[in-house]
């Protein structure tokens, strides 16, 4: 990554690990990282369209440095101000946990 280019900084957040009855997620979500620089990148019409075949809802690039030891996983999301979006692949460019690229999909309520 160039300097400048981990302009935005976004919150991860995982869902509870606590199951109800029907086996979904209760209680608040986990945060995992509350102001981790990122660069976001919107996918034009061809990357969606090769990023589909990883994650149907890919909307997103988005290229973070976290601590291996807190990795990002697909069932996290990042809060970014009001929008949310969802993890849905993780690409581990140098195999080291520390230069992740995620294909993420905004999710808009109502």
């Amino acid at each position: 990554m160039t300097a400048g280019t981990r302009r935005h900084y976004v919150e991860v957040q995982r869902p509870s690990a606590a199951i109800d009855g029907r086996g979904q997620s209760e209680g608040p979500p986990e945060t995992i990282y509350r102001a981790l620089p990122a660069e976001i990148r919107t996918l034009n019409t061809r990357e969606q369209e090769l990023a589909r075949q990883v994650y149907a809802l890919a909307t997103h690039e988005i290229k973070v440095c976290p601590d291996p030891r807190k990795p990002i996983m697909e069932t996290d999301c990042l809060l970014l101000g009001e929008r949310k979006l969802e993890v849905g692949g993780v690409n581990d460019v140098r195999q080291t946990g520390i230069e992740l690229v995620l294909i993420c999909g905004e999710v808009r309520d109502g």
